[in-house]
């Protein structure tokens, strides 16, 4: 966590013990955007957003800077999105765009890219959420529906897509991309990770932006396939006031080495639910649209809702999974 004021310090724990590893100085002049571990732990990285816009990566092992990681950035940005498959690949997100960083150990300093973006300057959008999948692609998702796809390794705009409700959360579990859309709606999507569109044809999708639900089986074009539908709102309805759904799903993360999901609302409330199992046969729905248009093919029984928690006064922006089993949960006034 970071301190307030002027030249905060930024404080590091172990959190099995909470005993204090390290205390690092110099992080920024004013004001923190974001701090972010590495998946495997070994790096914190931190953004800077007032004064500068500094990006820096600190080893926590020594609680040192890494030489030639210090990045000054172009413009203001917010949060930080590490791959969780390597730790050299990060991306940085503001309101209206993302970029990519790339990380080279070169004998004994390191070499920091900061990535050409892949939208073109007059592309108006305001990101709403954002995951990585395994193979290396950002999903960046809009406050005006579009999926977008970026290549990891460039920062290419691979596909673009038109969803047909907004998205307000993204998680990655094994089989599925899962989406949470306005008005409770949460999809699970199959992904093609293999044969992407080139960034010519990303560049071209990205004019047209073709309907998300086509699903790649029929349109080879297409990375996402509609597998399983969770229509949250008419599950709530029918049941007590009490055991469900309340607020606007605001965020998803799927748990670790588990078959569960968090859930988080504008109105505080903090769920957990079963991951769906893969749609083997899809006989019952005659295609993808009538999927989408049922009011989901998930009962309660499927996804065993269960209520973890409720802060009425603060709707619940983010959540960080410490281990198996313990959670944290950071609210936003």
């Amino acid at each position: 966590y970071c301190e307030g004021g002027t030249n905060p310090k930024v404080h590091v724990h172990d959190a099995k013990t909470g005993r204090e590893i390290h205390t690092l100085s110099d992080v920024t002049e004013l004001e923190l955007a974001d701090l972010a571990f590495s998946g495997c732990g070994s790096r914190l990285y931190a953004l800077s957003r007032a004064t500068s816009k500094v990006l820096r990566v600190y080893s926590m092992k020594t609680g040192a800077a890494l030489p030639g990681c210090e990045m000054t950035l172009p413009q203001r940005f917010d949060k930080i999105a590490i791959y969780p498959g390597h730790k050299d690949t990060l991306a940085l997100i503001r309101s209206s765009s993302v970029r990519i960083v790339s990380i080279q150990k070169s004998y004994q300093t390191y070499i920091a890219r900061l990535l050409p973006s892949g939208l073109p300057l007059e592309t108006d959008m305001a990101v709403s959420a954002y995951a990585w999948t395994p193979s290396r692609q950002l999903l960046m998702a809009t406050r005006q529906g579009s999926l977008l796809t970026f290549d990891g390794f460039t920062g290419h705009v691979l596909h673009a897509v038109q969803a047909e409700r907004p998205i307000t959360s993204i998680a990655v579990t094994d089989n599925f991309i899962a989406t949470a859309h306005l008005g409770n709606t949460i999809r699970f999507w199959k992904f093609r990770s293999e044969g992407l569109p080139t960034p010519e044809e990303g560049s071209a999708m990205l004019q047209q932006m073709p309907p998300m639900e086509g699903g790649f089986e029929e349109d080879k074009s297409q990375l996402f396939s509609l597998d399983r539908v969770a229509d949250l709102e008419a599950i709530s309805a029918d049941l007590p006031l009490q055991e469900g759904l309340s607020g606007q799903v605001a965020y998803l993360q799927a748990l670790p080495e588990s078959d569960q999901m968090l859930l988080t609302t504008a109105d505080g409330e903090i769920w957990a639910f079963l991951v769906p199992e893969p749609r083997q046969n899809r006989s019952n729905f005659e295609d993808v649209g009538s999927l989408v248009e049922a009011s989901g093919d998930l009962e309660v029984k499927d996804l065993q809702l269960t209520l973890l928690s409720w802060f009425h006064t603060h709707p619940i922006s983010d959540g960080l999974i410490l281990d198996r089993t313990a959670r944290i949960v950071a609210s936003s006034d």
